[in-house]
């Protein structure tokens, strides 16, 4: 190959590389503006109901900056354990965040179930899989508190939109290895 084709093909990777990093940038734009007009519509949500609404909430200590989460749940509630819905935000690996989930966390409360809207480590900072440690750890929170919040953990949904379905079919696929089952004993999921 010759010199000059070396640097003719140098100079298209680099193109290339501009090319998908504006990519990516318009793709976190897109969803960033779709949802700050989502929330801005349906997070005016008026409970008929007291709501109680518990926010940043640490799960991680390790990783505070990320490992939040918002809790919701009806004030009026008798001894009985509430239902547990984990909503877990979408936004292709590089953009959500739990509080523009808020109006899903008060109409849910308003049924009479407690919502867990999450937030997780996203790309470029966080790979995949440190993602899905943070769904997992969340989980292992909720666990740990579940008394402390009066929650039924044997009716408990785990919801998940675009691309957070990925992370919910991850996590549904280890909550069938057994090792997995024997650390969240007491946690019963129906995948949605």
């Amino acid at each position: 190959m010759s010199k000059e084709s070396r640097q003719r093909d140098r100079q298209e990777r680099k193109v290339a590389k501009k090319r998908k990093i504006s990519t990516s940038k318009l793709a976190k734009l897109v969803f960033d503006v779709d949802d700050s007009v989502k929330s801005f519509i349906t997070n005016s949500y008026k409970s008929s109901n007291k709501i109680i609404e518990i926010t940043n909430v640490i799960y991680d200590p390790a990783e505070s900056d990320v490992c939040m989460l918002d809790l919701f749940k009806p004030e009026l509630v008798l001894n009985s354990p509430l239902p547990v819905l984990v909503n877990v935000h979408g936004g292709g690996w590089v953009t959500g965040d739990k509080r523009w989930r808020v109006a899903q966390g008060r109409i849910f409360a308003d049924m009479g179930m407690c919502v867990i809207n999450i937030n997780y480590g996203l790309s470029p900072k966080y790979r995949y899989h440190q993602s899905l440690r943070h769904v997992l750890t969340a989980m292992k929170w909720l666990e740990n508190n579940a008394k402390e919040y009066n929650l039924d953990l044997k009716t408990s949904l785990l919801w998940a939109i675009l691309q957070a379905a990925r992370l919910r079919a991850r996590y549904a696929r280890y909550c069938t290895i057994r090792s997995f089952l024997q650390d969240l004993e007491s946690i019963a999921f129906i995948i949605v």
